[in-house]
């Protein structure tokens, strides 16, 4: 986690220019992320780290899960 708290980033999607229909889509379905709370969820899992567990045991591995080469 960076320190300070480097607060929001913009982020932006392009629309072709005179295509306010599809413009009109793009917005609504941000505001609908928004308001469902998935974007809140996807920022405290993907940028803080909330969530995340941390991996308990050995990986999977071709050589000692298939092969059976070590335990």
């Amino acid at each position: 986690m960076p320190e300070p708290d480097l607060g929001s980033v913009p982020l932006t999607v392009t629309v072709p220019w005179h295509e306010e229909v599809l413009l009109e889509f793009v917005n609504s379905w941000v505001e609908e992320q928004r308001a469902s709370g998935l974007v809140d969820a996807k920022v405290e899992y993907w940028i803080r780290g909330k969530g995340a567990e941390v991996e308990r045991g050995p990986r999977w591995s071709v050589a000692r899960d298939v092969v059976g080469w070590w335990q």
